[in-house]
């Protein structure tokens, strides 16, 4: 397998972001799959490149590979896209695993994407 470049806002950091996600619980599952090959074809993602990027993060510290992904991620309307997938990637097995909420804190400081709204509804 070759070695992926991997550059600001391009489609192979994005899914790097979603596979580290998804490999959060150290378990991809089918439903995760089916997500992220439905967005890699919107990309045009080959399987060649998804599986080097899958094959890197279970061979490195996950932490690290999500943390420098999301630096990569640069454009306001491409983050809103990409937490709303993370989102869909967390909760796709029904069950929030704590690398995957832990994952969504990052991207949400990281970001600036914090939930203001959800105090005030519970202050009422």
């Amino acid at each position: 397998m070759s070695k992926i470049n991997y550059y600001k806002n391009s489609p192979e950091a994005i899914i790097r972001l979603l596979y580290a996600m998804a490999y959060a619980d150290k378990f991809i599952s089918d439903e995760e799959i089916k997500i992220i090959t439905e967005i890699e074809k919107s990309y045009e993602i080959n399987k060649n490149t998804s599986a080097t990027i899958i094959s890197e993060i279970k061979n490195n510290d996950i932490s690290e590979i999500f943390k420098s992904s999301i630096q990569l991620i640069e454009e306001e309307e491409l983050r809103k896209k990409i937490l709303s997938w993370l989102g869909e990637l967390a909760t796709s097995d029904h069950i929030l695993h704590e690398n995957e909420l832990y994952f969504l804190q990052i991207v949400a400081e990281k970001w600036g994407m914090f939930v203001p709204s959800l105090r005030s509804v519970n202050e009422k």
